[in-house]
């Protein structure tokens, strides 16, 4: 969802908040708690601007893990091996 644009909101987890930062590139609640999960949902679909901001802020931040980033990384790393 993020590398394709679009705002998250996610429990606040282990590893997640390494991923979405808060208030700039998504959004994270308490886990288990389903108020805060649904207060967040609503908020964005209320805030056209901010979900959008959201959204650019986390194609952003995903797009060293994006596809195109990993492929070309393996092949890289394959035709090092290679030429060992």
């Amino acid at each position: 969802a993020m590398a394709a644009g679009l705002a998250c909101v996610a429990s606040d987890l282990s590893g997640t908040h390494d991923i979405i930062e808060h208030g700039r590139s998504g959004l994270l609640v308490p886990p288990g708690v389903p108020v805060p999960l649904a207060a967040a949902v609503v908020r964005l679909l209320g805030d056209e601007a901010e979900r959008k901001s959201l959204g650019q802020a986390a194609r952003e931040r995903v797009k060293p893990w994006a596809m195109s980033c990993l492929v070309g990384t393996h092949l890289r790393l394959h035709a090092e091996i290679c030429e060992v």
